[in-house]
């Protein structure tokens, strides 16, 4: 029994060393691989940098480089992304071109796509490094895209780099969002990326973040931000601004109508009247006679807008009486919204003031205010001043069905 158990033992202990020396064997085997690699790279660098130079250099002939390729892949794919950290412009894009055309950028796609961590990491940061280049990011398409839902958070940043190189609108649009649930380590690591296209990110993207944010801080630097914005750019926050814009109706927007320049009151006030929606504010109409016609005109667009407060109906039969014509006929635009039967003695003024197309459409808004609107149009019809005859007649004859000859 015992003699049994040593023999056991030994067998045991045989094996053990058996495969022992299979992994050291192994080792030694895999040492020698790697040092036989490590010389071979140092007696080919010399070749592969004055290869890669050579073609940089305008030389498009790729037959050196190919055969290099075959016999060291590792090593002409280091050159190149040795070369990348210090070309620009037209240098780094056909560096890029070098990688599609030597096969490296496919390989880089297939890496990233890798069930491998560390082989999808290395993938996506060699796609990163040189997505700079037009060749590379048509070869990789969307992969940037849907790197940023990979679980690891190094893929992500470095999807997000190579999106960023890309400049476009989305590309940025995507990896800011992406780079707001980075770790601060990596936010720091993309910053200088994201830096880069500050003023472009400050366009839309960051104001549409602020916004989305919904805190008052946020609420109040985004609509700041917005007055500053190209009207294209104004166009396209301007329905995110819509959403809040009954907290921006409580403090922000009043302050801006207060303190406002000409120039942001004309920025503000379109953005407001672009909203079509009904807004809280009260007290707009000290602005009905600003110095600026401008500013006047956008004060009676929006005044259908808003509560028709005492101070209000008074700026609009002030927009009636304003020396300039289009201020007159968006107050008469304002008050066919309205329907505002005070202000119908003003509209009635307004077809005797000598202009046709401020005539014809106040006794438009008062053809819709029903009979004593019509009263007032057929009072007109004796006016001497054809303007104001003609405009009352043609009204009258399109409501109350009168006959022309009834109203000659």
């Amino acid at each position: 029994m015992t003699h049994m158990a040593l023999i056991a033992s030994l067998a045991v202990e045989g094996l053990c060393c058996l495969t022992l020396l299979g992994a050291l064997a192994a080792a030694m085997l895999k040492q020698s691989r790697e040092a036989r690699r490590r010389e071979e790279a140092i007696a080919v660098a010399p070749a592969v940098r004055e290869a890669v130079t050579t073609y940089l250099c305008g030389n498009s002939d790729l037959t050196e480089l190919r055969q290099l390729t075959t016999r060291s892949a590792r090593q002409v794919e280091e050159s190149i992304l040795g070369f990348q950290a210090r070309l620009g412009g037209n240098d780094r894009e056909r560096l890029g071109e070098l990688a599609v055309d030597l096969g490296f950028v496919s390989k880089w796609c297939d890496d990233s796509e890798s069930a491998d961590l560390e082989v999808r990491r290395r993938g996506f940061a060699r796609l990163a490094a040189l997505a700079q280049s037009e060749a590379v990011r048509r070869m990789i398409d969307d992969l940037p895209e849907r790197g940023l839902k990979d679980a690891d958070p190094m893929v992500r940043l470095e999807s997000a780099r190579a999106l960023l190189e890309s400049a476009s609108d989305r590309a940025l649009d995507l990896a800011f969002e992406a780079a707001l649930t980075f770790t601060p380590l990596a936010q720091l690591e993309i910053a200088s990326l994201l830096r880069r296209h500050a003023m472009r990110l400050c366009e839309s993207i960051i104001p549409r973040a602020l916004l989305e944010s919904g805190s008052d801080r946020a609420l109040d630097l985004a609509f700041e931000a917005a007055l500053t914005f190209t009207p294209l750019a104004q166009l396209e926050i301007a329905s995110l601004l819509r959403r809040h814009a009954m907290r921006l109706c409580e403090a922000i927007i009043p302050r801006a109508l207060r303190t406002g320049s000409v120039n942001q009151l004309l920025v503000t006030l379109p953005l407001l009247n672009s909203w079509e929606c009904a807004l809280p504010l009260a007290d707009i109409g000290s602005l009905a006679c600003h110095p600026d016609p401008r500013v006047r005109l956008e004060i009676m667009r929006l005044l259908s807008l808003v509560p028709p407060t005492p101070a209000n109906r008074r700026a609009l039969l002030t927009g009636l009486a304003d020396s300039d014509l289009e201020v007159n006929l968006a107050a008469v635009a304002a008050l066919d919204r309205l329907k505002m039967r005070a202000a119908m003695p003003h509209l009635t003024s307004c077809l005797r003031r000598g202009s046709e197309s401020l005539a014809r459409a106040a006794a438009g808004v008062l053809g819709t205010m029903g009979g004593d609107g019509l009263r007032a149009l057929e009072g007109q019809l004796p006016n001497p001043d054809p303007i104001a005859s003609g405009a009352a007649r043609e009204v009258l004859e399109r409501f109350s069905g009168m006959p022309s000859e009834a109203c000659a």
